[in-house]
């Protein structure tokens, strides 16, 4: 043979193998989507245009289909196997660990077979979150073949309808097909059949598809026994799901088909035939190295193909050498590497957009190893999906693979092969990182699933503290929480307008009861049953292990009654509280200090009625106290954190913004100031911006209880800030005086005390020296 034959023999095989590899040629598999292009242009006839555009007879971690027959070796004993199943059985389950093969051996190996035999259609689903509706898709084009692509979409609708009622059994619709196609037998191919697990969230449906699956194939098909065959491919870690269901458990019994590791002679067909068939070798030595490399382990194949794939890109002229082989970090570390280099090429905004991508791509598994996850473009967001879609983005890089949910017509991304979950170390820690609010938010989307199927009934929305739970890492995740963002509002609007009603109701009551009431004291607990209503309203504190009734709290309360059992309502706003403060919302910290408040106030008066009345009642008291301890603890760091520093900005500013007096009118409250030190100072102690001890909205702090409220480090934090930027006090330092201070140029000669309490000051000043802010 003449040179110029050899290079035209090369060229005509090149062809041929990239039309077998690209799907040009032609078994047809309904409902199957392929999205990798591996299409190349036309080969030139010379050598070296030959060799450069060589088509890659590897498949990375995309599995082989139909179309790839004649570049898939080492499964032939397997495909035998499979191939007199369906002489005899018409469900051949395949089980496989990840990375095993099981998808490749169905559609590239069983598939061509099936087709040279003759007189076979093929159909393709994954059960997905939707399995009625995946099935239908995948049975539509044979049940109703003369319908256009919208009248198919339609029928799959309705189709998915009826097979989940049983209003239609899905043994009437293969007898509908065998008559469509009535001298041919269906290969229905359920792929990744752990889907059914992992995706679909409600059990019932889980049960209704399985049970409308094995009721089909329990019995003969219409017309031939076997005119149709189901084949399923699953994770063989998914077994004890499947036998957890007795009918499932007893139709793979004796039944299922065990894909084992490859042998060695296998897999030396793996890896040399593929590049034998286009004129490329391996330099010596390398197959037995790359052989010992891959191991004995079914679920290095998708490593091995993918380090091929690598290889191949790196050949030189017809050759695979040792040197390649090391550039791209051999069998275990090429797909690592591979994935690392594409990660620190993006920039370090994109980089936080790929972890938030590839943590929703990813199913936490529970006793299992982690699976791959079908997201929605609404799932990631609008804002990571372009570094998915884009040119060099995660698809591009073959990182990622995107499709098209038939049924909303929404694009999907999943991560190309589990081996990338596996393998990837930055991915496994980000999983590790994120692996509680993952499980938490695949169990959350469950329940939404269960909310939209009823039609969004009220009684599916959250209560209590799984609401809490939600609205916590709403705040702490809201970008990851887009399509489940209605939801949990929904949920916190009812529970919001349900908990206002009932309150509503206890108020009028209260104020019915003041009417009646001559005490003072019942101004100051109906104040403070007002204030543990907010709480309820603002942070939805209780819990259904430990709660009092809210009514009875108020009520008792509103008798000035603080039993023991208020504790526990009182330990729930102190929780409450601790965990809003560490919010950067404006509303949590106010909720917050709302909390801290109540806490304060309940077992204040808890602590003082217990005092006067010890018996037996000593541990409570000293529970009562803690709480006390700890609430103020909390209100001084919750002050020190989130108001001092706007007092500690406006006095250290290089011009002191102070603000000045513009008010007489008491009741005018923090508004009595312009904008600057002293407003701000005012607001943090007799107002809701900070201690509120104007229980009275009095304008005064006329009694001993509204001056206690005002903590002592918070008293002495102020007069720091006001001595360290201006040499004003609660004092004059000169001559001791309490309402004159002629340094204290910035308040025009008076003290602090003289400019934010007023007549009467007795109270405020009896706390002050209490505090050892002034002189005794």
């Amino acid at each position: 043979m003449s040179e110029q034959d050899k290079i035209k023999q090369m060229v005509e095989e090149a062809e041929y193998a990239a039309t077998s590899a690209t799907g040009s040629a032609t078994i047809n598999v309904y409902n199957y989507h392929y999205s990798e292009d591996i299409r190349v242009k036309p080969i030139e006839s010379n050598e070296a245009a030959a060799l450069e555009k060589l088509p890659c007879p590897y498949r990375g971690l995309f599995h082989f289909g139909p179309n790839d027959a004649e570049v898939f070796f080492g499964r032939e004993v397997f495909v035998e196997k499979l191939f007199k199943a369906t002489q005899t059985r018409n469900f051949i389950p395949l089980l496989g660990a990840s990375g095993s093969g099981k998808s490749s051996v169905v559609l590239a190996g069983l598939v061509p077979k099936l087709k040279q035999e003759g007189h076979w259609k093929f159909t393709h689903f994954r059960p997905g979150s939707d399995p009625f509706h995946t099935l239908a898709l995948a049975l539509v084009p044979l049940y109703a073949p003369n319908l256009d692509d919208t009248d198919k979409i339609a029928q799959a609708r309705k189709l998915a309808s009826y097979l989940n009622d049983n209003t239609v059994p899905l043994s009437d619709v293969f007898a509908k097909i065998q008559q469509n196609h009535f001298n041919h037998r269906i290969l229905l191919i359920a792929d990744q059949f752990e889907e059914i697990y992992t995706q679909c969230s409600d059990h019932i449906v889980r049960r209704r598809f399985l049970d409308c699956l094995l009721a089909s194939f329990q019995v003969s098909n219409s017309g031939s026994p076997f005119s149709t065959v189901l084949a399923t491919t699953m994770r063989a870690d998914f077994l004890a799901n499947a036998l957890s269901y007795r009918p499932l458990a007893d139709m793979l019994q004796n039944q299922d088909i065990k894909l084992s590791a490859m042998s060695r002679l296998e897999l030396i067909e793996v890896i040399e035939k593929p590049a034998q068939k286009l004129g490329v070798k391996f330099e010596a030595g390398l197959v037995e190295r790359i052989l010992n490399d891959v191991e004995n382990e079914p679920g290095n194949l998708p490593l091995l193909e993918f380090a091929l794939t690598e290889l191949w890109q790196k050949r030189t002229s017809r050759k695979l050498t040792h040197k390649a082989y090391e550039a791209i970090g051999q069998v275990k570390g090429a797909l690592a590497k591979y994935a690392e280099e594409k990660y620190c090429n993006f920039t370090p905004c994109e980089q936080k957009q790929a972890k938030r991508i590839f943590v929703q791509l990813v199913y936490p598994g529970k006793g299992i190893k982690d699976s791959r996850r079908l997201a929605t473009r609404t799932e990631i967001g609008d804002n990571c999906w372009s570094l998915i879609s884009r040119k060099d983005g995660l698809a591009d890089a073959r990182l990622a693979v995107t499709g098209i949910n038939e049924a909303t017509g929404e694009e999907t991304v999943e991560v190309v092969h589990e081996a990338l979950i596996q393998e990837w170390q930055r991915l496994q820690d980000w999983i590790i990182n994120d692996r509680k609010f993952r499980t938490w938010q695949e169990e959350l989307r469950s329940v939404i699933d269960q909310w939209q199927q009823t039609g969004k009934d009220k009684g599916a929305l959250l209560r209590g503290k799984r609401l809490l739970e939600a609205q916590d890492w709403l705040q702490k995740r809201e970008a990851d929480l887009e399509s489940e963002k209605e939801y949990i509002e929904a949920s916190f609007k009812e529970e919001k307008e349900k908990t206002e009603g009932e309150l509503a109701l206890v108020i009028q009551s209260l104020r019915q009861k003041r009417k009646t009431r001559k005490a003072r004291q019942t101004t100051a607990f109906i104040t403070i049953v007002l204030v543990i209503a907010l709480a309820i309203i603002g942070g939805f504190w209780w819990q259904q292990s430990v709660k009092l009734k809210y009514t009875e709290v108020l009520a008792l309360a509103a008798d000035g009654i603080a039993k023991p059992e208020l504790l526990p309502a009182a330990n729930n706003l102190l929780e409450q509280a601790n965990r809003l403060s560490k919010s950067e919302k404006k509303a949590d910290v106010e909720v917050a200090l709302i909390n801290y408040r109540a806490a304060i106030n309940l077992t204040k008066l808890m602590t003082e009625q217990l005092e006067s009345k010890p018996e037996g009642l000593n541990e409570t008291f000293n529970l009562a106290k803690k709480t006390f301890d700890s609430a103020e603890k909390g209100l001084i760091q919750l002050i020190y954190n989130k108001r001092i520093p706007k007092l500690e900005e406006e006095l250290k500013a290089p011009k002191p913004k102070i603000g000045e007096k513009v008010s007489n009118t008491r009741t005018d409250f923090e508004n009595q100031f312009t904008k600057g030190a002293l407003r701000t100072t005012y607001a943090i102690l007799r107002r809701e911006f900070g201690v509120k001890a104007d229980i009275y909205n009095s304008g005064r702090l006329s009694t001993e209880k509204e001056a206690d409220r005002m903590p002592c480090d918070t008293l002495k934090r102020i007069q720091d800030l006001w001595r360290e930027h201006t040499d004003c006090g609660w004092y004059s330092q000169s001559d001791n005086n309490l309402y004159i201070d002629l340094s204290c140029q910035a308040l025009g000669g008076e003290t602090l005390t003289a400019k934010i309490f007023n007549f009467p000051f007795d109270a405020a000043i009896a706390r002050l020296k209490f505090c050892k802010c002034v002189p005794q």
